[in-house]
């Protein structure tokens, strides 16, 4: 993935497309798939990073619902892999961490304090 990544223009778009359902795939196998995005996490880790809701059942309850339906709520470029039986979904934490930003969920502040907590090894340059 990081030469697949490296052969990517300004554009962000490679000259090598990948097949259908690669990085998923890859994912499901590798357990995480390291991208321009960083290593991917389970769903769980995001729940527990970022508290949108104070109650963790609440949180929870929120992160599960926005998470089943990326498409929906405007999270579709953030998940690495869909989940299946006894197989969480993945997502980019910094990609996350911009969406939580840009719809309000969340104060900068807040999110940058999670990601250096929760996901130290990720980029969060484009977030300062």
């Amino acid at each position: 993935m990081r030469w697949f990544d490296a052969t990517k223009g300004k554009n962000g778009i490679s000259d090598f497309p990948l097949a259908k359902g690669f990085v998923e795939e890859l994912s499901r196998y590798g357990g995480s798939v390291s991208t321009s995005a960083g290593t991917s996490v389970p769903w769980r880790d995001i729940a527990a990073a970022f508290n949108v809701k104070e109650d963790a059942s609440a949180n929870a309850k929120w992160w599960d619902t926005r998470l089943r339906n990326p498409g929906r709520y405007g999270l579709a470029k953030a998940r690495a892999a869909a989940g299946a039986a006894k197989r969480p979904s993945r997502w980019y934490p910094p990609i996350v961490a911009g969406w939580l930003i840009d719809r309000r969920h969340l104060a900068h502040g807040e999110v940058l304090r999670a990601m250096r907590d929760s996901f130290p090894n990720h980029d969060i340059d484009h977030l300062a």
